[in-house]
């Protein structure tokens, strides 16, 4: 059994609420998908800011996470980082983005005066989603699974990419977004995953 849960400048469109510590979201469509049932998952226990831009990047949502951290009021205590699907789905089309470079920035904002960093792997799928065969998703999630491997007590590490291997039918049709249960379910990780912040 694989443990799907391991310690280890421009606002686009935000949801906040709730009355708890201040967390941001950030992600693609599979975060704008499921904004209702995080935010209804969360709160009103985590005052939730859910930044989710379909077909974004890593690299396009760095202007959201900069102006959260910077003009937050007050910045997010916690993050939730589920990014990077679209990076290889752009590379499956033959249009590799910055990511690792990207990744590498998103960390560091995130990580100034943050107590918890929770990173969600991607499904693999991405890397067919376009027909061909990459390794762009694995990539990724090795990088995010060093990033928590690195600083366990600050950086936790959500294996999206396991539990839908194991539960396909969270997932849409196209092996990428998830259902209706598939975002309940996400939700319900990212509570466990932030009941484990300090």
């Amino acid at each position: 059994m694989v443990l799907a849960f391991a310690f280890g400048g421009v606002f686009l469109s935000a949801c906040s609420s709730g009355n708890g510590p201040h967390v941001g979201i950030v992600g693609d469509s599979i975060t704008y998908d499921s904004e209702a049932a995080i935010t209804n998952t969360l709160s009103p226990t985590y005052e939730v800011d859910v930044n989710g831009a379909p077909g974004y990047t890593i690299g396009d949502q760095l202007p959201a996470i900069e102006a959260m951290m910077n003009y937050g009021s007050p910045p997010p205590q916690d993050w939730i980082f589920n990014l990077g699907t679209d990076d290889a789905i752009q590379a499956g089309y033959g249009h590799a983005t910055g990511w690792k470079t990207d990744l590498a920035i998103a960390l560091h904002v995130m990580n100034y005066d943050s107590s918890c960093v929770v990173l969600v792997t991607i499904g693999i799928n991405a890397d067919s989603y376009v027909g061909g065969v990459g390794t762009v998703a694995v990539q990724i999630n090795a990088a995010l699974e060093q990033a928590a491997a690195a600083n366990p007590a600050k950086v936790k590490i959500i294996d999206w990419a396991s539990l839908v291997v194991q539960n396909p039918d969270w997932l849409q049709p196209d092996g990428v977004h998830p259902n209706a249960l598939g975002q309940q379910e996400l939700a319900h990780w990212y509570r466990v995953a932030l009941q484990s912040c300090p």
